[in-house]
Order: structure tokens, then C-alpha cells, then sequence
């Protein structure tokens, strides 16, 4: 599969104020996904997820991983995340 298929098939998502990006990344990769943190030309930070097959990720199990009550930081902290959304919607 090429990269320019992958960023189609990529789920953007951008964590709110005061989550650790790295904390959803290790989340989603304890979860089976592809993920990685990047930052936007602005210096926006955003999670990257893919899948290793073929296809995109299933929204809905991808926001069972990051939804709810988290980690937000390696330290423990945590916080409730409701209803989390990607970048294109």
C-alpha cells in the first residue's frame, strides 16, 4: 500500500488540552493500531492512527480505546474524555 493510501485511510486526532499525546499513542498501540504523534506546521499536536492491514481503522473502537476515563500523562493523572472526534469530521 502506498503512503498516499495510508494518510487517505488515517484517523487524525487531535487530544484535548492536558492529554499527553504519547499517553494516547501507547494506548492505542497496546490496542492493535498504528499510531504516532505529529504536529501540524503550527505546532498542533495530533495522533496519527492507522492500521497494519489493509483499510482504515474502525472509528468507533478507535474512540473505545481514547474515549472515557484516562491517563492523560505518564504520572497517573487522569480525566474523562467524552465522545472523542477525528480531525475530518
Amino acid at each position: 500500500m502506498s503512503s498516499d493510501a495510508n494518510d487517505q485511510e488515517a484517523l487524525h486526532y487531535q487530544p484535548p488540552r492536558g492529554v499527553d499525546p504519547a499517553v494516547v499513542v501507547a494506548d492505542l498501540r497496546k490496542a492493535g493500531y498504528v499510531a504516532a504523534a505529529q504536529a501540524s506546521s503550527d505546532g498542533t499536536e495530533f495522533v496519527v492512527i492507522t492500521t497494519d492491514g489493509e483499510g482504515a481503522p474502525d472509528r468507533e473502537a478507535v474512540r473505545q480505546v481514547i474515549g472515557g476515563d484516562r491517563q492523560v500523562n505518564f504520572e497517573g493523572d487522569t480525566t474523562h474524555v467524552g465522545a472523542p472526534r477525528f480531525l475530518d469530521e
